[in-house]
């Protein structure tokens, strides 16, 4: 059997549509929040070094949960912990705005090395319930997509959040 191209894909395997486009809706607020948290920042303190504080907050948390993402991801339901971690950021998401209201560095960092803990555990997640959900001809379209995504979401979402912020 022939590989499906991108759309084939898109429109016949619903399970992978639907996990694609929460996806791609989450890559592009991952960016669009990085480019605003820049902007925060810099507002609140005008510090490089706050700004690098932004950086190692959005890396460092996803090192550190990694180790511990793979044991999870193989001893839990993938779909729920997909579930619980997209919501857990959400509900995280509310308090940058609230820490950003009230000039509170400390409270942003900490919110966000939460939010970002949480993707750490999504992104196996969602990386392993792929070959779930797609057949062996689809599967290389399905990373390739996914992968790709990721890149086009750091262009428009980063580039949105640059012009609202």
């Amino acid at each position: 059997m022939k590989a499906p191209g991108y759309a084939d894909l898109l429109r016949s395997n619903k399970s992978y549509r639907l996990l694609w486009t929460g996806q791609v809706i989450s890559f592009f607020g991952d960016w669009f929040k990085s480019i605003a948290l820049y902007t925060i920042v810099q507002e609140m303190t005008g510090s490089a070094q706050a700004i690098a504080g932004v950086l190692v907050a959005l890396l460092l948390p996803i090192f550190l949960v990694m180790p511990i993402a793979g044991p999870l991801v193989d001893k839990f339901d993938r779909r729920k912990l997909l579930i619980f971690t997209d919501v857990a950021r959400a509900i995280c998401a509310p308090f940058l705005v609230l820490a950003h209201h009230l000039n509170s560095l400390p409270m942003l960092f900490g919110v966000l090395v939460l939010m970002v803990g949480f993707s750490g555990i999504f992104i196996p997640a969602r990386s392993a319930v792929i070959p779930q959900i797609t057949s062996k001809e689809e599967l290389p379209v399905a990373m390739a997509l996914s992968g790709g995504s990721w890149s086009v979401m750091l262009a428009v979402g980063a580039a949105t959040g640059g012009i609202v912020t």
